[in-house]
């Protein structure tokens, strides 16, 4: 399959001939540097990182192991730790000189990854919606009349991750969608595809991750491992621009959950845990984070050190376990292991015992066998609580004692009914563990000993705290009167 363009592209020519200085022809030319940007730019430092994405637009396409480097004396080579924000600290200093050494020298080196090229590139229009346009077309004018397919090939992938976190203006977003469909390939339709996406769902905040790349190489879907409270692990399909609530759909039609609310995901790396939520965040921006944090450690992005998480994070106040099996199994295993690793904690000792009971009785039926207990309690309880000489037995004797009372309780009941139960209490007892909280600022209302609060969202009513957690205000459901939602 030819995936190179030796047309002039119509839509597009058409473009340039309107918007591109000093008569710049819309067609690929093979030069490493360019003497002013494409488009009109009203800030020197647009138009100097322009000729810093074109430098690398050139690189990235080429697929050069070296890049022509532009450095002031006794400057270090810069490394890619968090792409956005080296190049917003580069847009802070006003000095023209300095800003142009800095931003240059910023573009990736000989030693550069692809993915640091696309990184800055992408970066770059990420945080500077003047440049969005002159680095779109800097990439389409690289694709037409290319003769080398491998090159032209390579432009389309880096089109295709650059509209994934961005869209042009409307008006070259016209001239795209002719383009795309005057060449009528594999690579444009999936380009066409992303660009109303992203349309959609708005422009990304972080440059592509490693599995963005990976799969624009392959012009296929990302396949995002999921881990389930149950302990399973499934590849979810989906594309750069997915977002929180819209994985969340996709999963539950994978799985069949119907009560899809208070459900998240959530992303893990290290000992760092956050929570993307169900809304219009974008997933893939959460896992190009994660690969710059590893990297900043010291590892490879491509080792997928971080994980992704579905979980029960909120309880409606009308949450009812027994309308949805499936819901209220993963929130009944999420209960368990978060009882296990101290996330969940009982008060009274007599509450762990009886939620260990619970867990043998539905595993393994009404008939107790004292050594499989005991076997079982390390994968029960907290590794604190067995801390101790006899731990093991003392517990054992109370969760056999707690067995024998629920074993007459549930005599006729099903293993669904235990699980709903635990559900309802894991709920009551822990509010806080199942909550959303926002850092807010207050903007009008009854003063309170600080404007910076924390606004914490459980089922039973909206909790506000200052920044060291102490209680300012509680207001239940029943006294709202109007909330107001701006934006997406």
């Amino acid at each position: 399959m030819a995936y190179y363009s030796r047309r002039q592209g119509s839509a597009f020519s058409q473009y340039a001939a309107q918007y591109f200085q000093n008569g710049a022809p819309p067609y690929y030319e093979h030069h490493p540097s360019l003497r002013r940007p494409l488009l009109y730019l009203d800030n020197a430092i647009d138009q100097m990182a322009a000729l810093g994405i074109w430098k690398t637009v050139f690189s990235f396409m080429q697929n050069l192991q070296s890049t022509p480097r532009f450095r002031y004396q006794g400057q270090q080579r810069l490394v890619f730790k968090d792409a956005i924000k080296e190049i917003q600290d580069i847009y802070r200093y006003e000095r023209a000189s300095f800003v142009q050494s800095r931003l240059l020298s910023t573009g990736p080196g000989a030693d550069s990854s692809n993915l640091e090229k696309v990184h800055f590139i992408i970066g770059l229009g990420i945080i500077r919606e003047s440049l969005r346009n002159e680095i779109v077309c800097q990439i389409v004018k690289q694709c037409i009349g290319n003769p080398s397919e491998v090159s032209v090939s390579r432009g389309w992938i880096l089109l295709a991750l650059t509209l994934g976190c961005f869209a042009p203006s409307e008006k070259l977003v016209r001239c795209l969608v002719s383009f795309f469909r005057e060449e009528n390939t594999e690579h444009s339709r999936f380009c066409e595809q992303l660009l109303t996406r992203t349309l959609k769902n708005g422009p990304r905040k972080q440059p592509p991750s490693y599995m963005e790349l990976k799969a624009a190489n392959t012009l296929h879907m990302i396949q995002l491992p999921v881990a389930f409270m149950d302990g399973t692990v499934k590849d979810i399909e989906v594309d750069a621009q997915v977002t929180g609530k819209e994985i969340r759909s996709i999963i539950a039609k994978k799985i069949g959950l119907v009560d899809q609310f208070g459900f998240s995901i959530f992303c893990a790396v290290e000992n760092n845990v956050s929570s993307i939520g169900a809304g219009g965040d974008h997933v893939m921006d959460y896992v190009s984070q994660c690969e710059q944090f590893r990297k900043e450690s010291g590892y490879n992005e491509r080792s997928p050190d971080w994980k992704l998480y579905f979980a029960k994070e909120l309880f409606a106040p009308w949450h009812d376990p027994a309308e949805d099996k499936v819901s209220t199994d993963l929130i009944y295993y999420q209960v368990i292991r978060g009882i296990k690793h101290g996330e969940y904690k009982c008060e009274t000792k007599q509450e762990l015992a009886e939620i260990a009971a619970n867990e043998y009785y539905i595993t393994h039926g009404s008939h107790l066998d004292r050594s499989l207990l005991v076997s079982l309690l390390p994968s029960y309880l907290p590794d604190k609580a067995l801390d101790g000489v006899g731990a093991l037995e003392q517990w054992a004797d109370l969760v056999e004692e707690s067995f024998n009372q629920i074993k007459e309780y549930y005599a006729n009941e099903s293993e669904n009914k235990i699980k709903e139960n635990i559900v309802i209490s894991a709920r009551v007892k822990w509010p806080f563990v199942f909550s959303r909280s926002f850092d807010v600022r207050q903007v009008s209302g009854p003063a309170l000993p600080s404007r910076s609060v924390v606004f914490t969202v459980t089922w039973k009513g909206i909790h506000i705290f200052d920044n060291y957690e102490n209680p300012l205000m509680y207001l239940r459901y029943r006294d709202l009167v109007k909330i107001d939602v701006n934006g997406r």
